[in-house]
Formats: structure tokens, sequence, C-alpha cells
């Protein structure tokens, strides 16, 4: 079935190329130049069209019917301050329908104005785009004995866009958070469009730790309509109910409605070796398609991590779809804190499906490689050899060392995924000194937003004054690759010029786009990568997606090189093919 769609702008000067992209709840219409056939009533020749200062165009497109409007992206290829572009509106009629959605837009289009975008997404509903808003976060705290808290509070929004960081709810009253007490909160953020989850936490420090939340509601503010409830119900304590002082919580738009958690039967079989039953606290953190189910202990009332045992634990958890894979350790705390874990399967009660994850190591730090966690994908492989160099540097300032476990938490791009907490065994933090780890992970995150680092607050001196954190890069700078023409269209294939730094033989290439509008997907063939004066030719042959609704739904991709080796600093001239399939990069 087609469909015409009438699209009306009102807009200001413009004579460049515009194109524009539509998304609806039943799928999109990629990227149309939006053009007409003008003659010239002098001399019957064509001539250019133009988008002139205060008038109003109408153009008809044909497409797929894509259901109810959710955004548009529209751009322009003007690259001078006289082609700045100011749009006023958009007005889109699907004429099956006889439906009309008018879109405020109200934005520059140039690279001169504002903040320099050439391309804007504007949402059906607000119009104009925000990368931030202001959301509304009330907490309502439960009406039974010691329900208030002392604990700094946290909450992370997981939504359609992204996650936003982890927000500290602070508030100048001495009495948030006590008993039967409604608090409220404005905090700025990234904008993650509609909440999917949330997870709320404290940090169990103060004299009364322990919070019985009752409930929480969300509004966007800058979309008021949007406004999500997060039934609880629950202590969020150490000593109180199931020990548990972090929570994701399911919300929904109608008060009324509970959503349902999903079940995860946890199955721990620790090996048939001498020594191999541990006293340690055991962690797990389940990873699947639609997140994690963050860092969860593993503990019952039983003595559990015993030789040759079985151990059971239930999990409730959003459902997460297709397990990817997990984190599981122990923090080596106690007498015989040396752990051999044989295998650890997990019945998926929602979805029906039963994953298993053999293992066969030690986790102790005085056996095997001298780990005590560890990244297992589904099926037993173990890290897929992504190692990220990290240096820790402790301050040269009185008292900065420590003795409790630090951990380290790597964020990817806008948040999205992360590597689960890792903990940086085998350093000293003492003072002045720097701490340097190869951390390994099952999982690509590059290119990351933000990295979290803490520690477990124990030791006789926990304290720490960590003065910075960076990374060994081992690799080039990230680069745009733009040479200011329409790249990365339909079968197409785009030279670039590039320079790199001596990186003596190069093994892999890394390649991803922004994600920076809901029509960004992305088809790569493969990349070459060509020595502009000895002609020496690298080849990375790619053939996959990179879009979060095709294939694995990954958009970044780590391609392993094939060809001869570089051994000075050349200018280097890089090719990509597309693939013939639809889509558009921007890459970062």
């Amino acid at each position: 079935m087609r469909t015409d769609y009438h699209r009306t702008f009102l807009v200001s000067t413009l004579e460049n190329s515009v194109s524009l992209q539509m998304k609806g709840s039943k799928g999109k219409i990629n990227k149309k130049r939006l053009c007409k056939k003008l003659v010239s009533r002098i001399s019957d020749m064509p001539v250019a069209f133009q988008f002139a200062k205060g008038s109003s165009h109408t153009f008809k497109v044909c497409g797929p019917e894509i259901g109810e409007l959710q955004n548009i992206v529209l751009e322009h290829d003007g690259l001078e301050k006289g082609q700045a572009w100011y749009v006023e509106e958009v007005s889109i009629v699907n004429t099956a329908r006889n439906k009309t959605w008018n879109i405020p837009c109200k934005s520059w289009l140039s690279l001169f104005h504002t903040d320099c975008q050439l391309s804007r997404t504007f949402s059906s509903v607000t119009g104009r785009r925000n990368d931030y808003t202001v959301y509304e976060v009330v907490t309502v705290t439960g009406d039974v004995r010691g329900a208030g808290t002392d604990a700094n509070i946290f909450v992370t929004l997981f939504g359609e866009y992204g996650i936003t960081p982890k927000v500290h709810l602070t508030s100048k009253s001495r009495t948030a958070f006590e008993k039967n007490k409604t608090d409220v909160f404005r905090i700025k953020t990234n904008n993650v469009g509609p909440i999917k989850k949330i997870r709320i936490e404290h940090d169990n420090t103060g004299m009364s730790a322990s919070w019985f939340l009752d409930r929480l509601v969300i509004t966007d503010m800058n979309r008021p309509h949007l406004r999500f409830y997060f039934p609880c119900n629950q202590w969020l304590s150490k000593e109180e109910g199931d020990g548990l002082y972090v929570r994701d919580l399911l919300g929904s738009l109608n008060p009324m409605d509970i959503p349902k958690l999903n079940k995860y039967i946890v199955s721990v079989f620790t090996g048939d070796v001498k020594g191999s039953g541990t006293d340690a606290d055991v962690f797990i953190n389940i990873f699947g398609e639609n997140g994690d189910t963050g860092e969860r202990r593993l503990d019952n009332d039983k003595d559990n991590f015993e030789r040759g045992n079985e151990d059971k634990f239930t999990i409730e958890s959003p459902n997460l779809g297709h397990l990817k894979k997990i984190t599981i350790g122990h923090n080596s705390k106690g007498s015989s804190a040396g752990w051999f874990l044989d295998k650890v399967i997990i019945d998926d009660i929602g979805n029906k499906t039963v994953h298993d994850f053999p293992v066969n190591r030690w986790f102790a730090l005085d056996e095997d490689d001298g780990k005590i966690q560890r990244d297992i994908l589904v099926g037993g492989s173990q890290t897929t050899g992504i190692v990220y160099n990290v240096s820790v540097i402790t301050g040269n300032i009185r008292g900065a060392g420590t003795n409790s476990k630090v951990h380290i938490i790597l964020h990817g791009s806008k948040g999205v995924k992360n590597s689960g907490k890792i903990f940086l065994e085998g350093g000293h933090f003492e003072r002045g000194i720097t701490d340097i780890f190869n951390v390994e992970l099952a999982a690509l995150l590059s290119p990351l937003s933000r990295v979290t680092i803490g520690h477990d607050n124990g030791g006789v001196s926990s304290g720490w004054f960590c003065e910075k954190l960076y990374g060994d890069k081992r690799k080039s700078d990230e680069m745009c690759l733009d040479n200011n023409s329409d790249n990365f269209e339909t079968g197409q294939t785009d030279k670039l010029m590039i320079e790199l730094p001596e990186l003596g033989t190069i093994y892999k290439l890394r390649i991803w786009h922004e994600k920076r509008h809901p029509f960004a997907g992305w088809h790569l063939s493969k990349v070459t990568l060509m020595k502009s004066l000895t002609k020496e030719r690298y080849s990375f042959k790619c053939g996959r997606w990179l879009d979060i609704n095709e294939d694995d739904n990954e958009i970044i991709r780590e391609l392993p090189a094939e060809g001869d080796c570089v051994d000075e600093v050349l200018p280097c001239e890089c090719t990509s093919e597309v693939g013939r399939k639809p889509g558009d990069l921007y890459s970062g």
C-alpha cells in the first residue's frame, strides 16, 4: 500500500538542497529530496527552486503507511552564511486517512546560528528537538515504622532515546525522605524520551539508611502530559526485606496499572574440587538486549556456594529480552574467599527460555589468573579480547590512599550500555601512586561517554582521594568522516582524506555513527584504507547493518584488517562502500 503525504513549509529564504525523513509508529519513510520543476517565463529553461522568505510550499510524496507520525528529520546542504535557513513550521497530511500533523519548528538550520546544525529532528508532539529536559521527580516514602532514611538517594532514567547519568536527589529540607512524606525534585538531564524504567537506589550511609519507598511519579516538564507512575511498596535496605537497596521499577502512564516484573531463576553450580567453596559475598549482573538487572547479591537463608553444591536464587527485573551475558564475581571477603565456579544456568520465566553459562574457572586472587570477577557470554565464551587500559592516579595529599576495594563502571555512547561494576584488582591506591589496569570486557562500549569510579567503603582507612583517571588509547583519535558532500547513500562509494599518527601495525578499525535521528540506520559493505604515497592498502570487510532496528541492533562495528602493515606516518585515503540498502551515516 502506498500513501500520499502532503508537506507544507513556512520558511525564510533558501536555495539549497532540502530533504526530509519521517518516522511513524508503523515504519519510516527514508530521506526524500524536496524539489519542484520550474521553468523560466522568459527562456523556457529550468530554473532553481527557492524557499523564499515568508513563503509556504507544498510537496507531494508517496510512501508506505507509517501510522502515527512520531518524528521528522529536516536537513539541507547550505554551508555558507547566506544559505542559512529558518524554518517556522511543517505541516504533514496523510491524504489516505485525512490526518494532519502541525509541527512548530522555529529553528535555524545553519552553520552560523544558534548551535550550528544543518539537520534537526522534530517531534510531532512538540516540534522542537531538545537534547536536555527538566524532569519533576516526586518520591512518596511509606507509612511504616522506620520508613525514613538518612542515606543519599539517586535515580537513573531509562528511556526510548537513552539513559541519564545517575542523578543525586538533593533537598535543602532536613526532613526529606521521612516517614509518610512526599518530596518533590526538579532535575535537568538528558532527554531520554518516553521513560521505560527507572533505577532508584541509595548509598547505604547515615545512622538510619533503610528506606521504605511507596512510589515515584516522574513528569517531563516540557511535555507534562507524559507523567509516569512507578509503584514500589518495598524496602531499599541491606537489613530489611530482601536486602536490596537498588531497585529497577517499571512505569505506566496510568496510575492504576501495575506493571509486572519478569522472574529469572539463577542456578549456580560450585565446582567439585578441593577448596572450591567460598565465604565471600557473590554478586551477579544479567545483561540482555533491553538492559541489565544491575548488580545483585546472591544470598538466601542457606549456606551457599559450598563444594559441589547447586544454589538457586530468584531475581525480579524488567524484561531484559534475549540474554547476552552475565558478570559474576565476589568481593574476596572472608577467610576462605577463593571460589571455583562450574557453571550458571538462568531460567527466563517470562520468555520461557533457559540459558547456559559454562565457566569452569577459579575466582581467586591466588589461583588461575587472579581474577575475582568475569564476564561470561551465553554458551560459555568469555571476553572477546576487548581491552581498555585504565590508569588511576591517587592524589599526593595526606591520607589520600585507601584500603577499600576500588571499582569502575564504563558507560558507552549516550549511556545506553555499561560494563557493570568491575573491581580493579591488584592495585595499591597509595598516596601519589599511579595504578595501571587492563580491563577486559565481553562487549564493545566505545565511544565511551563517561566512567563511574568508587569503592566499597571497607578496610581500616577507606577514604580515598582520586586525582585523575585516564585511558591509554593506543589508537588514532576519532575522526568525523565528512567531505562536505552527500555521503553514504545507497550503493555509493565515498572517498575521504585523513591523516594518521604513528600507530605501528594496524590490526582493526572501529566505525560507528551517533544515531542523531530515527533514520540513521546504515548498511556498510566494507572500508578500505590506502597510503597515498606507497599505495599500500588495508581492507576492512563488514557486510553488516549499523542500525538499532536491524541485524543485532548495534551501531558500532570493529573490523579486522586485511593487508600490509603501516610503519610510518603518511596521509591515508579512506574509502567506504555503502551496501545496496537505504540508510544514512553521521560518523563520530
